[in-house]
């Protein structure tokens, strides 16, 4: 008979690290996570110079709304707790010096009639793209972020495929189809510049599926921008992580435990990498 494990030791509290912690906890696993940095996030963070803030990882936040399956994960791991949510008009903004400025609204209904003042000739490609945005507004919600597929039961899948079955050909022309391609379909310059770096910078291998994905998130207001962007959401997961009665973590090479009430201390070999226990 083999004794199921009942503790976990964590790499790295980034994102996945922390979530993985504080799952760990919250179903009576003790955990500990070691972090090579001392400040918790990994790629999300930020950091200060002169008078300016430079955010490396959130441009927006899906499932910042609230009544769907994202937003309660982000609730479970304490990443959204006392934070203000920005829902901005404009999911983002494209100038060239020469030919103009688009505009790609968070509503496809502003969104399409900015495009059709820009380009009355590109009219079936701006429907085209429009629409799509509105149908994924509509699944959006459908999709499965709390039960993984591979676990789901058979009834589990059926009832998660059913309100894309409708939608079949909309889906499989957006998974097909890359950007890159629609884009250059446009006779307008500025709009075939403009369609490729939707997410500021150009995916020459992405589909058209996470851009109407992203925008109709945004359509729903559920991809705004958290109060204290990347750093502060990373913080609030390691509060959130704290509070889980996490114990501290002790090795031969190096000791280092966080408590609530306590700086971090540290004692190391002299060939010891400066590696820290979040705990």
């Amino acid at each position: 008979m083999t004794t199921q494990r009942q503790s976990m030791i964590i790499i790295g509290a980034g994102m996945g690290g922390l979530s993985t912690g504080s799952y760990a906890q919250m179903n009576g696993y003790k955990s500990v996570i070691l972090e090579l940095h001392d400040i918790p996030g990994g790629c999300c963070t930020s950091w200060e110079r002169r008078d300016y803030i430079f955010d490396w990882c959130i441009s927006w936040l899906l499932g910042s709304g609230s009544g769907n399956g994202m937003n309660q994960i982000w609730q479970e791991l304490g990443a959204l707790d006392d934070k203000e949510i920005r829902d901005f008009e404009i999911f983002n903004s494209v100038i060239d010096e020469e030919l103009g400025e688009v505009h790609f609204y968070a509503d496809p209904d502003k969104l399409e009639a900015h495009l059709l003042s820009i380009s009355p000739a590109d009219k079936k490609l701006i429907k085209q793209f429009c629409d799509g945005i509105r149908e994924f507004v509509k699944m959006i919600d459908a999709y499965p972020f709390l039960v993984p597929v591979g676990i789901m039961s058979r009834w589990q899948k059926l009832k998660m495929m059913w309100p894309f079955i409708k939608k079949f050909n909309l889906i499989r022309k957006s998974m097909a189809t890359l950007m890159s391609d629609f884009a250059a379909k446009f006779s307008h310059p500025l709009l075939q510049k403009a369609f490729n770096v939707i997410f500021y910078e150009q995916h020459p291998s992405f589909p058209l599926l996470p851009f109407y994905f992203n925008l109709a998130c945004a359509a729903k207001k559920n991809a705004g921008v958290p109060e204290g962007g990347s750093l502060g959401l990373a913080q609030s997961m390691e509060a959130r992580y704290k509070k889980l009665g996490v114990t501290s973590y002790t090795t031969p090479e190096y000791t280092r435990s966080w408590s609530k009430t306590t700086k971090p201390s540290v004692s190391s070999s002299a060939t010891a990498k400066k590696c820290m226990p979040i705990s």
